[in-house]
């Protein structure tokens, strides 16, 4: 509707086959983890690069379903030199029948329980960017 009416639109596409599906007018596939759409946060050098990229898309009308891969890696794959998760799990093999699943989710809850129960006592990030909580 939007295109009819003269606005072109273009997507931030994480998930290829959706974006083939739907095929919109214009699409920028990035290969970002989902929820990060522009890379990792904080990064605006690299966010603008993503940017300027999927506003270059509305200048074309060969569409509908332009596709382009955005050329860079994510800064966001690879881990930060002495990363470390909040909680270390095991890796256990996966359990046999929903009993052993229901041991084996009580089990790591009971690991992730008092981190999470930490995590009010920080900033954390919304959807809407930073909050204090």
């Amino acid at each position: 509707m939007l295109e009819e009416r003269g606005l072109p639109t273009t997507v931030l596409a994480l998930v290829l086959p959706q974006v083939e599906k739907t095929r919109p007018p214009r699409a920028l596939m990035l290969p970002f983890m989902l929820g990060r759409p522009l890379g990792e946060p904080n990064d605006a050098p690299f966010q603008r690069r993503v940017l300027l990229q999927a506003l270059r898309l509305l200048e074309r009308t060969d569409g509908p379903v332009i596709l382009e891969h955005f050329p860079e890696d994510n800064p966001s794959w690879f881990d930060r030199q002495n990363w470390q998760p909040a909680v270390a799990l095991p890796t256990l093999p996966s359990p046999a029948g929903a009993a052993a699943w229901e041991i084996a989710f009580g089990e790591e809850l009971r690991s992730v329980m008092p981190a999470w129960e930490r995590a009010p006592d920080r900033p954390v990030r919304s959807w809407y960017g930073q909050s204090e909580t």
